[in-house]
C-alpha cells in the first residue's frame, strides 16, 4: 500500500511478511510488487521489477519505492527556551498521539541525595507497546 491508501487485503500482509523473510534468507531472489491492477500499471510492470528493487508499489503506471531518508526535526517535538532542566513526553489527549509533547518538568530545587541514593544522567529512553497502549488510551488495566 501506498502512504495515502487504506489496507485492501490484510491477508496479503501476512504473506508479505513471509516474503520478505525469504527476502532475507536468498536476496534478489524475491520482489515484492503491489499492483493497483489498472492497465497502466500492468504495462509498467516488466520494467518496474527489472529495475532490481525488493519492493515497490505501482500506482496508475508510476512506480514507487520506498526509501529511508533523514527528516528534517525542526519544531518536532523541540523544548521551549529557558524553562528549568527536568522535561516528561506527555500526550494531552487520550486516544491519539497527535498530541505528543515535550513538557517541562519541575522537581523543585534538586534535593541532597540520601544515604544509598544516586543520581544519573538519562541519555537514552524506551518506549514499549504498553506505553503506547496507555497513550492511545487502549490499555485494559490500570496504568
Amino acid at each position: 500500500a501506498v502512504a495515502a491508501e487504506g489496507v485492501e487485503d490484510l491477508a496479503a500482509a501476512a504473506v508479505w511478511g513471509l516474503v520478505r523473510s525469504a527476502q532475507s534468507e536468498n536476496p534478489d531472489r524475491f520482489v515484492l510488487v503491489d499492483v493497483d491492477g489498472t492497465a497502466q500499471s500492468w504495462a509498467a510492470l516488466s520494467a518496474a521489477v527489472g529495475a532490481g528493487e525488493s519492493q515497490m508499489a505501482v500506482r496508475v503506471g508510476e512506480v514507487v519505492v520506498p526509501r529511508l531518508v533523514r527528516a528534517d526535526g525542526r519544531g518536532v517535538l523541540s523544548l521551549a527556551e529557558g524553562v528549568g532542566s527536568g522535561w516528561r513526553l506527555d500526550v494531552a489527549a487520550a486516544g491519539t498521539l497527535e498530541s505528543l509533547a515535550l513538557v517541562p518538568f519541575e522537581e523543585g530545587e534538586r534535593r541532597a541525595l540520601a544515604a544509598g541514593e544516586v543520581r544519573i544522567a538519562v541519555r537514552a529512553a524506551g518506549l514499549n507497546f504498553r506505553d503506547v497502549l496507555i497513550a492511545l488510551g487502549m490499555y485494559p488495566g490500570e496504568a
